[in-house]
């Protein structure tokens, strides 16, 4: 039996599982009697976090029929789902032993890829030898690997582009990760699935915050907003102390459908121009809407699921179309109707 973390010849790797059967995509997954190994170079595949593996095909392989909920053309599939992997640093003449893994998510097309998700953290040293980052990984407007030591040029990613809009993640090895989306006065602030919040009205407008690309803008209810200088001080002091300040305030943001409802609501406002009153009756009269289709399609029509898949700024289109005009849901008239606004919000942001 392997020791997870060791250090494998490659024969030594595959024959911890059985006899080898077959080989796929060059020797890069082989089959035994009861699993599939994944022995990855360092060419094509890489731990882009330290609970994951992204791998990029180096061909067009095609070792499994199409299907359309099945896996991808390209990549074997594993016995129970359950990938046994392997990776190689780049100097290293050995594979690091990773565990098993499954298949987190995958791309198609021109530039595919899969992500594995492992069942077993790396260790930290283990993690940097495969190419990983000491400190923190910071990606939205900017992109940059810094050091707490590092504090003068994260207060020079702060101040942005003179804007007053930011978008910034920070994350690190140990997997907190927080989130930081600003205007001119207000600031949106996630960490670890909670959401820090200030002290507004819940009447208050929703703020509006442009997206990382500058080219549309989306909103947030204004009581889930905190100012946009103790949004700043709060980010500047995890980066430098490795801790959230104890004076923010939190909401849980995840738990339930109440954040999601509460934030379609102030999409409506948004996107449509309606008052919290307004925008409260009309939510209101979707879901006595929703109740009576779920009625007439056996309970399987809007459900909680594909609410919570479509998200707040297209539920929201969803509850103009159906509720607010009248018009009936799931139809491609909608699907023409919803791509004109968003045609028209692209060009006024232009």
């Amino acid at each position: 039996m392997l020791v997870l973390h060791s250090r494998v010849a490659r024969t030594e790797a595959i024959g911890a599982f059985g006899p080898p059967r077959r080989d796929y995509c060059q020797g890069q997954f082989t089959s035994t009697a009861t699993d599939l190994v994944c022995l990855f170079e360092p060419k094509w595949a890489m731990a882009v976090s330290p609970t994951s593996v992204r791998w990029v095909p180096e061909a067009k392989y095609e070792v499994n029929k199409w299907s359309l909920y099945g896996p991808p053309t390209w990549l074997p599939t594993a016995p129970d789902g359950r990938y046994r992997l392997f990776l190689r640093e780049r100097a290293a003449e050995k594979y690091i032993y990773l565990g098993p893994a499954h298949l987190g998510a995958h791309a198609t097309g021109l530039n595919p890829w899969a992500i594995f998700e492992l069942e077993h953290k790396l260790p930290k040293a283990d993690w940097l030898e495969l190419g990983g980052y000491d400190g923190w990984d910071i990606r939205g407007d900017v992109s940059a690997r810094l050091l707490p030591a590092d504090l003068d040029e994260f207060d020079a990613l702060l101040d942005g582009d003179g804007s007053g809009h930011l978008h910034i993640a920070l994350t690190r090895y140990e997997g907190d990760e927080l989130t930081l989306i600003t205007n001119h006065r207000r600031a949106l602030l996630r960490y670890n699935g909670r959401r820090a919040t200030g002290e507004l009205p819940r009447e208050d407008a929703p703020e509006i915050f442009w997206s990382s690309h500058r080219r549309l803008d989306f909103c947030a209810p204004a009581e889930a907003t905190l100012s946009k200088k103790g949004g700043l001080a709060a980010t500047r002091h995890l980066f430098a102390c490795g801790q959230i300040p104890e004076w923010l305030s939190w909401e849980e943001f995840g738990d339930g459908d109440e954040w999601l409802f509460r934030e379609i609501r102030a999409s409506l406002r948004h996107l449509f121009g309606y008052s919290l009153v307004e925008a409260d009756a009309l939510f209101e009269k979707y879901m006595g809407k929703r109740k009576q289709w779920q009625g007439a399609h056996g309970g399987q029509f809007h459900n909680d699921e594909y609410i919570n898949h479509e998200g707040p700024e297209n539920m929201a289109y969803v509850i103009q179309w159906s509720a607010g005009l009248g018009e009936e849901p799931g139809s491609l008239a909608f699907s023409d109707w919803r791509n004109a606004d968003y045609e028209r919000r692209r060009a006024a942001a232009r």
